[in-house]
């Protein structure tokens, strides 16, 4: 079964943890705050297929050197079979991320209603792993995927090419 990775903004608003100011919220329910880390685009929310531990690094990787700056990255981890469940559809189209690799694993779900985007939220928050990667690690990641050639550095931000230390050559 494969996993399907998708950034989610603030990992706090997937947190399942409840304090004393939110007793009014069910352990079972999603904060609104979190639709924010799933925000759709022409009713479309864009995922990564990654079936391998190398795929997630390479996807993040990706993923943040499409930024304008170098950031942290909160990410979640969810098995594919969650869509079947939620009879949510898929088109499989190219990303477009600096890695020509990592954008063939790339997926959009497709047709999501309101409703449906709700539902996965909170699919999501019972069932992902959530994880945050620090600014450093997410660095790293990229370093090396423009200096193994899996990044083409033409397509980075120059701040993020700096900021990790390298220079961007055409």
């Amino acid at each position: 079964m494969s996993q399907l990775f998708r950034e989610v903004n603030n990992i706090v608003w997937w947190d399942k943890c409840r304090d004393e100011t939110e007793t009014w919220l069910p352990s079972t329910d999603l904060r609104a705050d979190a639709l924010k880390g799933i925000a759709t685009r022409e009713n479309k929310l864009s995922i990564y297929r990654v079936d391998r531990s190398q795929d997630i690094e390479r996807t993040i990787a990706a993923y943040a050197a499409l930024r304008k700056k170098l950031d942290k990255i909160d990410f979640a981890l969810f098995e594919s079979s969650l869509l079947t469940e939620l009879s949510i559809s898929v088109e499989e189209i190219p990303g477009e991320t600096p890695d020509e690799t990592v954008n063939g694993w790339h997926i959009d779900l497709v047709s999501l209603s309101g409703s449906t985007l709700v539902r996965f939220g909170v699919a999501l928050q019972t069932r992902a792993q959530f994880t945050r990667l620090r600014k450093h690690a997410v660095g790293k990641l990229i370093t090396l995927g423009i200096e193994s050639r899996r990044l083409d550095p033409t397509r980075i931000s120059s701040e993020i090419v700096r900021d990790v230390g390298l220079v961007n050559k055409n």
